[in-house]
């Protein structure tokens, strides 16, 4: 018997499997609203997590607006709010178990609390290995998955 007439099929099958199974960030309800607010990241306990705040916020609001969206001064202006996490893990696969790893998570609320959209930069990295452009691609990555901005009604 052959089996490397059945190794095609069998891929096909596999991939098949897979549709659907990604971890990409995407909306959970409908985005009707057009102004957010773009919290400062929670803190940290790395170095120059100030630097990367920064770079999370202005990074975060230029996407914002490239995808339609307005970007209010004040929570009490906005119709949702965009929250950062910066999650730390310790140990775990590290080489060092002084080593520490970080990820950045994004979370947008509309206005009644529920969650709209949210995404993350993907497995924890080294501190070390996240710089300021790491920090402007991960917000970039994470939200150019967010829908664009619904035309506000007449």
């Amino acid at each position: 018997m052959h089996f490397t007439r059945f190794t095609p099929l069998a891929l096909v099958l596999i991939a098949f499997s897979f549709i659907g199974c990604s971890s990409s960030p995407r909306a959970q309800k409908s985005i009707n609203f057009t102004k957010v607010y773009v919290e400062t990241p929670q803190t940290s306990d790395f170095s120059n997590d100030m630097q990367f705040n920064s770079t999370v916020i202005e990074t975060a609001q230029g996407e914002l607006r490239s995808h339609g969206y307005t970007v209010t001064e004040s929570k009490a202006d906005a119709d949702a709010t965009l929250r950062s996490t910066w999650r730390i893990s310790r140990n775990g696969n590290n080489l060092r178990k002084d080593e520490v790893s970080v990820s950045l998570s994004m979370t947008l609320f509309n206005k009644q609390g529920q969650r709209v959209f949210s995404g993350d930069s993907g497995s924890a990295v080294p501190i070390g290995f996240w710089s300021v452009a790491k920090t402007a691609t991960a917000v970039d990555s994470v939200l150019s998955q967010l829908p664009l901005a619904s035309a506000p009604a007449k």
